[in-house]
């Protein structure tokens, strides 16, 4: 009897750790190559969501897409910002770097001047300052 209750309770045992892991959905840690962390999502649209920030109010400018890799131990980040009006816009942006806890990765970055002609979209690409970056944000402000 000793034996069968053993095997019963093992049994039972497997069943109940197989059925916890159904159902669960694991959430992406990346996206698009970029850290996701606990915020999630896999889209280009939760990804700049989760990236942008800005001061203020910036009209008719926005972050189109968001790429990230990692290359000789450092985060790299390609960031493409579109103007959707039809006339020049002036903005400018910067990094802010954390490390894996959320912390301050580095001093805060001088703001970097930005022209986007009419209804047009620029590429820029930053590297992060320090190995310790694990994720980033990238702030937008309005110049006009």
């Amino acid at each position: 009897m000793t034996r069968q209750a053993t095997i019963l309770m093992l049994l039972a045992a497997v069943l109940v750790a197989g059925c916890a892991s159904k159902g669960k959905e694991a959430v992406p840690k990346t996206a698009y190559g970029c850290p996701m962390g606990p915020s999630g999502g896999s889209s280009m649209r939760d990804l700049v969501r989760a990236k942008l920030k800005t001061a203020g109010d910036v009209p008719d400018v926005t972050v189109s897409q968001i790429r990230c890799r990692i290359q000789s131990d450092m985060l790299h980040v390609d960031a493409t910002f579109a103007n959707d009006s039809g006339k020049v816009r002036h903005v400018s942006y910067r990094f802010e770097w954390v490390d894996e806890a959320g912390y301050k990765a580095w001093d805060t970055e001088a703001w970097k001047p930005l022209q986007l002609n009419q209804h047009g979209d620029e590429t820029i690409v930053a590297v992060a300052p320090t190995r310790k970056a694990a994720d980033f944000r990238i702030v937008l402000m309005d110049q006009d």
